[in-house]
């Protein structure tokens, strides 16, 4: 019989930490990020939206027996996602906005259609008068591994609204399988290894890549159950 997957007292911890900030008071947006007023456009619908997709992971896959602590975490997140805090910032927003100061780190993918993307065409061309021009800068990809095949896209919006993304240690296990699709992108690589370049119409590529010990991905991918535990 297979061993049912555990939860880590460090994983406990975050997820109490993430009841207890969907339980906060209605306007109290402490704990996430930083002022309201100051992390970016539309950056709280997003944390609610992912601790809910977290709290769902962690109720089908390792507590399907127990519903009560995940089910009303999720219904006082959504709850969140009601309030005019939420929805007006977001409506203000429209299709975009600046998203900057982002990380990811000691992150393995496997046969994934789109294992990096970064699109800034995601929705229809924006009304000036109204959008906010979508813009990504200050990404950072550190300690990254790709297996399998896939397509990687670094799309800025246009010359005024380039993709500002560092690649650190960002290594494509079989990069003759990875497809590139790559504009309006100023590329930082290095300082650990990159065992590609980017290129594209109005595509700049600075730094240079290190050498250094790929990210392993040994133990990471936790095999899914076959059938469900409960319902």
């Amino acid at each position: 019989m297979n061993q049912a997957p555990t939860l880590s007292e460090k994983d406990i911890g975050h997820l109490r930490h993430m009841a207890r900030l969907a339980n906060q008071l209605p306007g109290d947006w402490s704990g996430m990020g930083s002022d309201w007023w100051d992390i970016g456009e539309g950056a709280h619908q997003y944390e609610l939206a992912f601790m809910a997709y977290t709290l769902g992971i962690v109720q089908h896959r390792f507590t399907p027996a127990y519903h009560d602590f995940c089910r009303e975490a999720i219904a006082a997140l959504i709850g969140k996602m009601m309030v005019p805090d939420i929805w007006q910032k977001w409506i203000n927003a429209s299709r975009g906005g600046k998203v900057e100061h982002v990380v990811y780190d000691d992150v393995c993918i496997r046969d994934t259609k789109n294992p990096i993307l970064m699109d800034t065409h995601y929705s229809a061309a924006p009304n000036p008068n109204q959008d906010h021009i979508p813009l990504f800068t200050d990404i950072v990809l550190r300690n990254v591994r790709v297996e399998g095949a896939g397509k990687i896209t670094l799309d800025g919006y246009d010359e005024a609204h380039r993709l500002g993304i560092a690649f650190d240690n960002v290594v494509l296990d079989d990069l003759k399988k990875i497809k590139f699709s790559s504009s309006h992108a100023v590329v930082q690589a290095g300082p650990g290894p990159v065992n590609f370049t980017p290129e594209g119409a109005d595509v700049k590529v600075d730094g240079s890549a290190g050498k250094g010990a790929e990210n392993s991905c040994q133990g990471k991918f936790v095999p899914m159950p076959s059938t469900a535990v409960g319902k």
